[in-house]
């Protein structure tokens, strides 16, 4: 079985079809800045998300370089007659279409509003499927769950669902709360289990101690902008004390902003989810296994974070076969100044 893993589409949906036709996988993963837009979302996005989408269209470089400089109405405008935020209504009409089944989280530039319609069933893609914390997914041996958006570590943390305003999509701790119960509600099977989030474990170091939690095998991310797939896991980085103590000291942190809000939240049943969440991420996992003539954390080697560029830039292939899981990765690459003194 193969997986394409894609992310950072940005509206430009046709990216994914056309991976799909060059790699030919049974089904896609795709991490995040999907492109959640509908034709209504144009007037709900601000000012600077709407500078954000024609800075990054491909617009010529002068009209692009100016993209903060235009008046709302210069820029929807623009937006509406060269680069619209997204071809998602052509795939909503039925005129487009995925060839196999597409897994999405959600990014941080996404419409709330739309991607609510996906979560509630009010919009539906043939072939396109939302990966969010209400259930998992099982294609063949491997075991797929995630949340999309965000990781913001101020009082958004604890709002109530899914969080986001004007272009902006954060995740909650509530989210997380809801889709840990679903993973450990699964009973114990041999399947590789593959997070997948759109903010990066290598950036936020709870990210990795919760997917860790769920007994992760990979961990698949978009958001950074890199010109380049990575992999990689936590003994390739760090020490066991130092990758602990990332995780503990912003665990700390949100432990600390949950105490000053906390009483904030009226309703018992979501105080006692995101306390019981919250106290979680301040355990490190506790599955351990004999490494080298000693105990260590099984997610220390067994663990892998696969972060990926946007979509016309690099992918990755995930493929099990004959009991192995490789990996193959392409990217477009970046050119380097002839300088050699550039640095």
């Amino acid at each position: 079985m193969k997986i394409l893993l894609i992310s950072d589409t940005h509206g430009r949906l046709d990216w994914i079809q056309k991976r799909i036709d060059e790699t030919k996988p049974d089904f896609v993963i795709h991490g995040g800045d999907f492109g959640f837009y509908d034709r209504e979302s144009v007037d709900r996005l601000s000012n600077k998300e709407l500078s954000l989408r024609i800075k990054h269209s491909s617009l010529p470089k002068e009209m692009r370089k100016q993209a903060f400089k235009y008046s709302r109405e210069d820029k929807i405008s623009l937006i509406e007659e060269r680069c619209p935020l997204s071809q998602l209504p052509e795939y909503l009409a039925r005129i487009k279409e995925f060839s196999v089944p597409v897994y999405a989280v959600w990014g941080n530039h996404e419409d709330r509003e739309v991607v609510d319609h996906f979560r509630t069933g009010y919009y539906s893609v043939r072939n396109l499927h939302l990966i969010d914390e209400s259930t998992t997914l099982s294609r063949g041996r491997f075991r797929i769950f995630g949340v999309g958006g965000n990781f913001i570590k101020d009082e958004r943390l604890f709002d109530e669902d899914l969080g986001g305003a004007s272009g902006k999509v954060w995740s909650t701790l509530e989210q997380y709360s809801r889709l840990y119960e679903q993973v450990q509600s699964l009973p114990e099977a041999n399947e590789i289990r593959i997070c997948v989030t759109h903010v990066s474990p290598g950036k936020e170091f709870l990210l990795e101690r919760f997917a860790a939690h769920l007994n992760s095998h990979f961990y698949v991310s978009g958001h950074m902008g890199t010109p380049y797939p990575m992999l990689w896991n936590a003994f390739a980085t760090s020490e066991i004390p130092e990758a602990t103590a990332k995780a503990d000291q912003k665990a700390a942190q949100i432990a600390a902003l949950w105490e000053e809000n906390k009483l904030l939240c009226n309703d018992d049943e979501r105080r006692e989810r995101i306390a019981e969440m919250v106290q979680l991420l301040l355990r490190a996992p506790s599955k351990m296994r004999y490494q080298r003539g000693s105990e260590e954390p099984w997610w220390y080697r067994g663990m892998f974070c696969l972060n990926l560029p946007d979509a016309p830039i690099g992918y990755m292939l995930l493929e099990d076969s004959n009991d192995r899981v490789t990996f193959q990765s392409f990217s477009e690459g970046q050119s380097f100044p002839s300088d050699r003194n550039f640095f």
